[in-house]
């Protein structure tokens, strides 16, 4: 026995005009036009998908009052792709609206965005390997060469994260973060440096019985200031949403002090 979704409807109030935007600003295929007297049966999908799209011309004041509106101002509608990057690049450029900026969930990285119609879509790289990353992008007032000290050196740590700190900077090398506060220790292993662009080291709380999680922070030179890309693992989304507020108090105390003046 097979069942499975063909079709369903978006209600759009002009063919020609719904059949540029899905095809040109989404991307997708227009499968059927066919010219059926006082309507026209409309199909487009997404390149490689079975699903497709019928759009339907409104016909009359309750299906008008309907064009944007089908799920009551919900999400409605959930665009997969194996390259979230790409295809939110892509779609920028095309002028679609989107409603927020990516944001990344223990299902996978999404944004929402809205179609030239108002409907509300979700565009989701979904997560396949049971790792939940948290990922964060700062812009620092401040070179590389002094963000990637304030990262990498133990005078540089102490001035903006642990208390004290031991760090052995090469791949393989252990580090040691203390806090004295709290009296808690950070440990793990340096698993790539390219100065001034890239440290990634493991992460391993010893009062914590969490598998170890993997850091991977990239610089990148912007006019002088650097742009700051962070990526964090957890196995729990509660330990993603710790990280990420961590990670938030901590990366504004680093800009802050990479900014102060020399």
């Amino acid at each position: 026995m097979s069942i499975r979704i063909g079709l369903f409807t978006i209600v759009v109030d002009d063919y020609d005009e719904a059949i540029d935007h899905y095809t040109k600003a989404l991307g997708f295929e227009l499968v059927e036009d066919l010219d059926q007297g006082d309507k026209r049966w409309v199909v487009v999908r997404p390149p490689g998908a079975e699903t497709g799209i019928v759009l339907a011309a409104a016909d009359g004041e309750q299906q008008r009052a309907a064009i944007g509106n089908q799920t009551g101002g919900r999400v409605g509608f959930f665009l997969y792709t194996d390259d979230f990057e790409r295809e939110h690049s892509r779609m920028l450029r095309a002028d679609v609206t989107f409603l927020e900026t990516p944001r990344t969930e223990a299902y996978g990285t999404v944004a929402v965005f809205q179609d030239d119609y108002g409907n509300k879509w979700d565009l989701l790289e979904p997560r396949g390997d049971g790792v939940i990353r948290t990922t964060m992008d700062r812009t620092i007032a401040a070179s590389p060469e002094t963000v990637f000290d304030l990262l990498t050196t133990p005078d540089g740590l102490v001035r903006w994260w642990p208390s004290t700190a031991d760090i052995d900077l090469r791949v393989g090398g252990a580090y040691h973060f203390h806090w004295e506060g709290p009296d808690v220790h950070l440990r793990g292993e340096v698993t790539a440096v390219e100065a001034p662009s890239l440290f990634a080291y493991t992460w391993s709380w010893d009062h914590e019985e969490t598998p170890p999680g993997d850091v991977r922070i990239e610089l990148r030179d912007e006019d002088g200031s650097t742009a700051l890309h962070l990526e964090h693992t957890a196995s729990t989304t509660d330990e993603a949403g710790d990280h990420r507020a961590g990670w938030e108090h901590f990366l504004a105390r680093l800009a802050e002090v990479a900014e102060e003046p020399r």
